[in-house]
């Protein structure tokens, strides 16, 4: 095999892995930019952006509903992504008893706040 073939092999393992990288950072950024109450708040649909950090690394996070305000508490995995169960507030259709889900690259740029 040429030099030439080796570099193109080479080229194209290094293309693989920083592709594969940036994929798993867009998925996951968390475990490598941290964590902050806004793109948490942004994750569970907080439009108050109440999600602050309690004991234990629990968080707990507000969410505007039907004429009334339900609080979660929620629970941040390593990766980024949480659990969050109701203890105060009304259960409805847009405030269920648990919701979960992962904090992503969108959340934690939110740029729908960018072009307010």
């Amino acid at each position: 095999m040429g030099t030439l073939a080796k570099v193109a092999i080479g080229l194209l393992i290094a293309f693989v892995v920083l592709a594969g990288a940036a994929l798993l950072f867009s998925a996951r950024p968390t475990p490598l930019i941290g964590l902050d109450g806004d793109s948490l708040g942004h994750s569970i649909r907080s439009s108050s952006g109440e999600c602050r950090k309690g004991p234990d690394s629990e968080w707990v996070c507000a969410i505007e509903g039907d004429n009334a305000m339900t609080r979660y508490r929620v629970d941040v995995g390593w990766s980024g992504c949480w659990d969050a169960d109701r203890f105060r507030g009304p259960a409805t259709d847009q405030t269920p008893e648990s919701i979960s889900g992962c904090v992503d690259i969108w959340d934690h740029l939110a740029l729908e706040k960018v072009f307010d």
